[in-house]
């Protein structure tokens, strides 16, 4: 008969606490340490459920805004341009690009895309996988400016003449 993992440390700790009652004489030590042992032995997940898990995000992170910008007929580096360097690029298929997005909260998966793109010569030919272009989406207008507005820098002075003033080394 084949015991389990926990079931052995159950039975490991038993034996141990009832060593360390018998040479300690102390019995509130001993079931310390016991219970302490088999707590460390055993776990439902074999995980402790009180370990922080990081988020992870693998992968591309690619939306419905940038799907919407690829159009049958763009060469590789367009493409690249607008979804980035795709995860996946099989050796064997070099006219298949994957792009992959994988998000994990703690011990599930909560979100997964996959997208696969086709190429033929150099040219898109076919999108497919979890997103695809939506042909009713707003146009994005490709000629669009992008207006910053950057306050004046009034101290002209570098990093080391600020330095030196602050120093006292220099005067006004």
């Amino acid at each position: 008969m084949e015991l389990t993992a926990c079931v052995q440390v159950l039975i490991l700790t038993i034996i141990i606490a009832f060593v360390i009652l018998l040479i300690m004489q102390k019995t509130l030590s001993a079931f310390i340490i016991g219970t302490l042992l088999t707590l460390t032995g055993c776990s439902s997940t074999g995980e402790f459920a009180f370990v922080y898990k990081q988020d992870i995000q693998q992968g591309n992170t690619i939306d419905q805004e940038m799907v919407n910008q690829l159009k049958l007929g763009m060469s590789k580096r367009q493409v690249r341009f607008v979804l980035g360097t795709p995860l996946l690029v099989d050796l064997f298929h070099e006219e298949r690009w994957d792009y992959i997005f994988l998000m994990k909260r703690s011990r599930e998966t909560i979100e997964r895309q996959a997208i696969s793109i086709y190429f033929d010569e150099n040219h898109l030919v076919k999108i497919a996988g979890d997103l695809k272009p939506d042909p009713t989406a707003p146009k994005v207008d490709e000629n669009r400016e992008l207006i910053v507005s950057v306050p004046d820098y009034i101290d002209n002075r570098g990093i080391i003449t600020k330095l030196l003033y602050r120093l006292g080394l220099l005067d006004d």
